[in-house]
């Protein structure tokens, strides 16, 4: 005997009322789950800069806001507005890893060094396990030249993580400015092992191969480095410099020919340019024509003294004694107040609130050649010591003075 309609019915409306239940209880958890405080980064992250921007101002206690917010106008590049968000979420979480970091680099850029390195260092103490701002942190160390102190930072965030590899990159870099070549070389192969085809880490242990007189594997790898990396005039530039620095044949010299005809090619611009093709002529004897470009290269590079050794070369083989000697001493004077320069900084790594120590590293940035460096060493210096006349004397007279006088006369 057949059911009758209506029974049939009842177990289909019965399913659709089922299947409409469970729908609306998963909408209902889905919109629970989005608007939940545990979905909060995704969901603010989500939202147009606009609506995020009024919610943040709405909520001034909502800390995950105004830190996606910050972050948010600091990729922007709007620094107006990001520096204020930024404060506002480090306020509201002092352990705020990535506000304190992008506070620190926003003050970089702005020359206010001082104040980075003080949020970089309280951040750190507070949240020591955090890597983001012990790399920043061990970043401004190098920045002031304290090799030392960036080494320390680096070593904490490889022995907490292994496999990053920007950190055994940046350490490889301490250490070498430190002399520990062999540490060095640990650390690079440290980084190579986990990103074995990055240009940058090709590049630098290229220098160290040299540097420990492997020309050979030098070499080969800054040649890897720069194919993996066709359109880096940096890498591109490194690769020339290291193949005249160490050819052993015409092949090699040939090479590095056709790779400054490319540089030109794509950057006809490139300050470096002269220097390497400088280098080019030298490595085929051709003194006249090497000595024209490296003079092109002291104006193009005034802060390279590679430019005026090799000048000072040039002319030594060509027997203009007075000109060799003139830049034979130029050379030597930078060379000296390079050497002061650093070792002030290595001071500063550890007596960061030394007014002084400021005071001495404008002086030395001055007779170099670097106004704006002098006048940021003495703004920092006024900070730390404010209101002492000296400096504020200085400071004025460096910022308001007439042109410096350059090295070369």
């Amino acid at each position: 005997m057949t059911a009758p309609s209506s029974l049939r019915a009842a177990p289909m409306r019965t399913t659709t009322i089922v299947l409409v239940g469970i729908a609306l209880l998963l909408a209902s958890g889905v919109a629970i789950w989005w608007y939940g405080p545990w979905n909060e980064v995704a969901r603010y992250n989500r939202m147009p800069l606009l609506a995020l921007h009024r919610l943040a101002d709405d909520q001034p206690h909502n800390a995950v806001a105004w830190h996606i917010l910050a972050l948010k106008l600091a990729r922007d590049g709007d620094a107006d507005l990001a520096e204020p968000a930024l404060r506002q979420a480090l306020e509201l979480n002092p352990n705020d890893g990535m506000a304190a970091a992008g506070l620190s680099q926003l003050l970089i850029s702005t020359g206010r060094l001082d104040e980075a390195f003080q949020i970089l260092k309280q951040t750190a103490g507070r949240a020591p396990h955090n890597l983001t701002v012990r790399l920043e942190l061990g970043r401004l160390y190098q920045r002031k030249g304290a090799a030392q102190h960036a080494a320390a930072e680096y070593e904490a965030v490889t022995a907490m993580d292994a496999r990053n590899a920007d950190a055994w990159y940046l350490l490889a870099e301490c250490y070498y400015n430190m002399q520990k070549l062999g540490q060095a070389q640990d650390a690079i192969h440290r980084a190579l092992t986990l990103q074995a085809n990055n240009p940058q880490y090709l590049t630098f242990s290229a220098m160290l191969a040299a540097a420990s007189g492997h020309a050979e594997d030098a070499i080969a790898t800054a040649r890897k480095s720069a194919s993996l990396a066709p359109d880096d005039v940096t890498i591109q530039a490194n690769f020339v410099a290291m193949l005249l620095q160490h050819q052993h044949s015409k092949d090699e010299i040939r090479e590095a020919e056709t790779t400054i005809g490319r540089l030109e090619q794509i950057a006809p611009n490139y300050p470096p340019l002269s220097s390497l093709r400088g280098d080019l002529e030298a490595a085929q004897g051709h003194w006249e024509a090497a000595a024209r470009y490296y003079q092109k290269a002291t104006e193009a590079l005034p802060d390279s003294n590679h430019a005026y050794y090799v000048l000072a070369r040039a002319y030594r083989q060509l027997g203009r004694s007075a000109d060799a000697e003139r830049f034979e001493k130029i050379y030597a004077r930078r060379q000296s107040l390079l050497q002061q320069i650093d070792g002030v900084k290595s001071e500063i790594g550890g007596k960061p609130r030394n007014a002084g120590l400021y005071e001495r590293l404008s002086a030395a940035e001055l007779e170099y050649g670097h106004r704006a460096e002098a006048i940021s060493a003495l703004e920092t210096a006024l900070a730390i010591s404010p209101g002492n006349p000296e400096i504020q004397k200085r400071l004025s007279k460096l910022q308001y003075g007439a042109s410096l006088p350059s090295l070369k006369q």
